[in-house]
């Protein structure tokens, strides 16, 4: 009974391992791969702000990986817009958590011709306390915003990479 699961197991692991199963890692094979290679090829343009600066340096670390300095084919550009809203409000009337809500509107042009080819929303939540040290408040409220762009970047790179992957596919 022991070798007759074993077998099976081996068996199953087998046909799930073998070429024929459609899986591609996305960003498997490094600097070889497609995606990887069209992700080095994009610029990211400056974006206003302490907080879009931090979204583009994010971005930069996660995209640019290339160190012969390609040449860009792509320019990708973003805006961001964030607003604030009350989530614990004491008896008194006094509020001590915010919820911080980021929506980043990303645009990836051709540079040849300037046509957008993928164009999508970005969104990401972040909270903060309100404590009776407005430093420490204020150091909690970057911190908050550092999370939420972090965050937004990670969404940006997996949104265009899934975009570039598909498109190498329907290349093919």
């Amino acid at each position: 009974m022991l070798w007759s699961r074993r077998l099976v197991l081996l068996f199953a692991g087998t046909l799930l391992a073998g070429p024929g199963c459609g899986f591609e890692p996305l960003y498997g094979g490094g600097e070889r791969n497609p995606t990887v290679a069209e992700l080095n090829r994009v610029e990211i343009g400056r974006i206003s702000d302490r907080v879009g600066q931090e979204l583009r340096n994010n971005l930069i670390d996660r995209m640019s990986t290339d160190p012969t300095g390609a040449p860009a084919l792509y320019y990708l550009s973003a805006e961001i817009s964030q607003s604030r809203s009350a989530l614990a409000i004491q008896f008194d009337d006094s509020i001590t958590r915010y919820n911080l809500a980021m929506i980043a509107n990303i645009v990836l042009s051709d540079l040849a011709t300037g046509q957008v080819i993928y164009q999508n929303d970005v969104r990401a939540t972040g909270s903060y306390n309100v404590v009776g040290s407005d430093y420490a408040t204020l150091v909690s409220e970057q911190d908050a915003e550092k999370r939420a762009a972090r965050e937004i970047s990670d969404e940006i790179v997996t949104l265009i990479s899934v975009f570039f992957s598909r498109r190498s596919d329907a290349d093919r």
